[in-house]
């Protein structure tokens, strides 16, 4: 049952992950641009031809990491609450718990990174 809720957890968390990068990158990114005309406003970053208003790659930023957030947060509560009650009764799991509530944050890391690149870049 500890493993089929680990499991089920870590896998809500990915796809929540992959889809808050999966709307911001390629579904937002076509939204926020138009076609690039020879004086483009001083406001607006140019990407192959195309503009993308700050505003749009704000909001694609702010899905790409609330997303993944989001997935770590429900991941982490159902380990936290199984990892507490392995703990109770038998101590010696503790050091496989802590690493194992370690390893969402990596999809929290994933989403900063996306997060990161639309602003940047």
């Amino acid at each position: 049952m500890l493993k089929k809720s680990l499991v089920l957890s870590f896998v809500m968390a990915m796809l929540l992950a992959f889809l808050g990068t999966g709307l911001s990158l390629p579904a937002l990114a076509n939204i926020g641009m138009a076609e690039a005309s020879e004086g483009a406003a001083a406001g607006t970053v140019k990407a192959a031809g195309n503009e993308w208003t700050p505003g749009i790659k704000a909001i694609a930023a702010a899905i790409a990491i609330s997303f993944c957030a989001l997935g770590t947060a429900l991941a982490q509560m159902k380990i936290g609450g199984a990892g507490a009650g392995a703990i109770a009764e038998r101590p010696e799991t503790a050091a496989m718990f802590i690493v194992l509530v370690a390893i969402p944050e990596t999809i929290v890391i994933l989403g900063f990174v996306i997060a990161a690149m639309l602003i940047v870049l």
